[in-house]
């Protein structure tokens, strides 16, 4: 795979010297290669957390000395620091993946805390429990409540790091905002009045539109709405096929990074699930992984070029990676003895990227350089 980005050629010489110069930079707009977390069983008390480059090479287990851990990883967006679970406290906490250990408990004495989601900007955490929703900055211990509201299910920060999108059972499932400037909390939806059922939502990257998943006597159906209420409307029905309907269970749609693309699971021609994606219209359906056997649980990578995702194909839960247009569907965690589930990229170090584009610089400066210099030299030549 390359990672040449398409620019604009204003000559034919230009472009032989653009081609030149990224070849021997090649690999600069992607600094290292994109990195996949995924959570397996316990062996011996430990939890199998592992993380493995795109193609599944380079695998290196997480807190192997740490027992006791949940199946939850929450990436901090500096792709260094990582909220886990202990088991036996109940409690989430920092911890640095680098030292591989807990640096600090981030909920201990909040009881029945159960999901984790880190702000975009990287300097809090907020946690939901039945209590309501709290929140916890990266460099100060103390827990604040930011919303009362009871029996929250799940939660979505907006890409500006100020609100809050909540998913609740409030007489049925509906959607909230909290706006944690002035801890205000409104009600965005009215779903169980019409006889439907709103739930896991996620925000869009421009801010614009919060996607969700809706449920009616018509079946299920992936639906978005502005950050102020208005504009509910449906873009795509899918299928569910399950004895028990747990909505705190469905990953909510996912928003490509260029916000024009939503993916999802859905049932298949096959009769289980797959992958699919669809345009924010609602227009270019299409059924990405399209395979026997379950495929769930997508996420896009951080340039969106790919999505990682669980399957059962062979025969267990496996971590797959797939490229955006779905080809190249590659198992990366190969462990046909165990399931693995809860996929995520992590993000890539601003540090890291920053040193490797001021590398790529200077080569392509230097070629730049060097290939004036042989022009100079011809040209003097014929001189």
């Amino acid at each position: 795979m390359g990672y040449l980005r398409q620019g604009t050629l204003r000559s034919a010489k230009a472009g032989g010297l653009c081609l030149l110069v990224a070849s021997l930079t090649i690999g600069c707009t992607r600094a290292t290669p994109s990195q996949v977390s995924y959570v397996g069983p316990r062996i011996e008390g430990v939890r199998e957390i592992v993380l493995v480059n795109e193609e599944g090479t380079g695998e290196i287990k997480l807190f192997e000395s740490i027992p006791k851990l949940r199946p939850i990883l929450a990436w901090a967006p500096d792709g260094k620091r990582v909220v886990v679970q202990r088991e036996e406290d109940e409690a989430f906490y920092l911890s640095d993946i680098e030292e591989k250990k807990l640096v600090r408990c981030l909920t201990c004495g909040l009881a029945d805390a159960f999901q984790a989601d880190w702000s975009p900007d990287g300097e809090a955490i907020a946690f939901i429990a039945q209590t309501g929703v709290y929140l916890a900055r990266a460099d100060d211990p103390e827990l604040t409540q930011v919303s009362s509201l009871l029996d929250p299910l799940a939660i979505a920060w907006s890409p500006d790091s100020k609100s809050l999108a909540i998913g609740i059972w409030d007489q049925g499932l509906d959607l909230y905002r909290t706006d944690l400037a002035i801890e205000e909390t409104v009600r965005l939806t009215r779903c169980h009045e019409q006889g439907m059922s709103c739930f896991s939502p996620e925000w869009s990257p421009d801010g614009q539109l919060i996607a969700f998943h809706s449920m009616d006597s018509s079946g299920f159906h992936l639906s978005v709405i502005n950050p102020d209420g208005s504009g509910f409307r449906t873009i795509v029905d899918w299928d569910y096929k399950g004895e028990f309907f747990e909505p705190d269970a469905f990953s909510p749609p996912r928003w490509s990074p260029d916000g024009q693309q939503l993916a999802f699971e859905s049932l298949s021609p096959f009769g289980d699930t797959d992958v699919f994606v669809v345009s924010v219209d609602g227009s270019q359906l299409r059924n990405l992984s399209n395979y026997p056997g379950g495929d769930f649980d997508p996420v896009w990578s951080p340039d969106g070029s790919q999505l990682a995702f669980v399957s059962t194909r062979d025969g267990n839960r496996e971590i797959y990676v797939m490229d955006a247009s779905g080809t190249n569907q590659v198992n990366v965690s190969k462990r046909p003895w165990t399931d693995e589930g809860a996929p995520a990229w992590r993000p890539v170090p601003r540090e890291t990227s920053a040193w490797w584009a001021y590398i790529a610089g200077g080569a392509a400066l230097l070629t730049l350089l060097v290939i004036g210099g042989l022009a100079l030299r011809r040209r003097r030549g014929r001189t």
